[in-house]
């Protein structure tokens, strides 16, 4: 049996197509509306089924569109699996839709946009490797080969250009020992920073209390920013929880944060349970402009998931293409080899602080009463993140599902 390594790097993403059967030129493979519930709510069964309990972050971006591109090589019940879990149906249509969302990125980066998001496929193969002659056409600017048989240097081939993707936030993440047997190496690299439309002040930041909830509820000091502003905000009884969006420069992506509606162990089981694709677009969609005093954690989280990974999606059902004896991946060569993915890799890195722009804190529009009318403002809405929250990053074009976590535990 052949291996398949598949390595998904957080801030991180794949953005490519192999497909079993050539794409002739009466196949529209131009971009279409996305549907991207499926995306979501895989990010959600993932964070379900990881049950992290600590501080913790991942792209259901990159690892959709990672799975993505592999169903579009499977067969029998792999295919069935992944459809499951991915929610898609259709090859084509699944190529289509990964195509589109790089189409977009592609676009918003030639034309100026005042945030960071680079999304970068590569695709390493084996030597001789028998790829579909299709493919290797459609995919020649994203193929490279490489001499797995010296893993040190393929390791290190593929190291650097992670690092050099993401401005050398994540270094070091393949050893030579996970390239043994490899025949094939794909790699998802996405980058994302944003300045908030309005900044915090870092000289209204100050060591303040934040909640735990396990193993045992304690208080724990942190730095906290503040800021007292009119921002969107919600309530979602459907979520058990609060809402208020916090867009970064370009008013294109946005950070939502989730706060449960009830404190301690029950509320945020409650708002785990309760995430999905629908449920969040309906209360992003009921966000209204309200004075909000927000305190928020400044925080930096790196960690590198990878047997729980597999464990999860195997949890989830994708089991087929991890074995060597059940995984039909026939569709990536000719004529087809007994390939199965073997390794699954996803490390992140998130930082989270003050840092914005002031030309676009001008941008934010402030909607008072006026004097004449003689009413007092009404107080303002606090929301302290100073207990165990969500945080999503949504491209709020799209509805795209970059990355999401949760901050439980400031000593984790």
């Amino acid at each position: 049996m052949r291996v398949l390594a598949l390595f998904l790097f957080a801030l991180v993403s794949i953005i490519h197509q192999a497909t079993p059967q050539c794409l002739t030129a009466d196949d529209n493979r131009s971009g279409i509306n996305p549907d991207l519930t499926g995306l979501s709510n895989l990010g959600f069964n993932l964070y379900r089924q990881l049950n992290p309990t600590g501080n913790f972050f991942f792209s259901p971006y990159s690892i959709w569109t990672a799975l993505g591109m592999t169903y579009i090589g499977t067969g029998g019940n792999t295919q069935t699996q992944l459809e499951t879990a991915l929610g898609v149906t259709d090859k084509l249509n699944t190529y289509r839709l990964i195509n589109s969302l790089r189409t977009i990125s592609s676009e918003r980066e030639e034309n100026g946009v005042n945030f960071t998001f680079r999304a970068v496929d590569r695709i390493y193969v084996k030597e001789n490797l028998p790829l579909i002659p299709c493919m290797r056409i459609y995919l020649q600017d994203l193929l490279q080969t490489l001499d797995f048989s010296n893993s040190v240097q393929s390791a290190a081939v593929i190291n650097n250009f992670i690092s050099e993707v993401t401005n050398n936030r994540i270094n070091n993440v393949l050893t030579s020992d996970d390239l043994a047997g490899a025949e094939m190496v794909l790699v998802n690299a996405v980058f994302f920073k944003g300045t908030w439309l309005t900044q915090f002040k870092t000289k209204d930041t100050h060591n303040r209390h934040f909640q735990t909830l396990s193993p045992v509820s304690s208080s724990v000091q942190v730095p906290m920013m503040f800021t007292l502003r009119h921002m969107n905000y919600g309530k979602s009884t459907e979520l058990g929880a609060r809402l208020v969006e916090l867009p970064y420069s370009g008013n294109i992506i946005s950070m939502y944060l989730l706060l449960p509606k009830h404190e301690g162990v029950d509320g945020w089981s409650q708002l785990v349970q309760n995430l999905n694709a629908d449920r969040l677009s309906r209360a992003i969609n009921n966000l209204q402009e309200r004075n909000v005093h927000l305190l928020l954690p400044k925080f930096k989280m790196e960690k590198t998931i990878q047997d729980e990974l597999k464990e999860s999606l195997m949890r989830m059902g994708v089991t087929d293409m991890f074995s060597t004896q059940k995984a039909n991946l026939t569709g990536f060569t000719v004529p087809p080899q007994n390939l199965s993915v073997s390794t699954i890799i996803h490390k992140f890195f998130v930082e989270v602080n003050e840092e914005g722009t002031e030309a676009a804190a001008a941008t934010v529009v402030i909607t008072r009463v006026p004097r004449r009318l003689h009413r007092r403002p009404p107080p303002p809405i606090e929301f302290h993140c100073n207990r165990p929250f969500m945080f999503l990053l949504r491209d709020k074009v799209t509805k795209n599902l970059l990355f999401m976590g949760s901050y439980q535990d400031p000593r984790t």
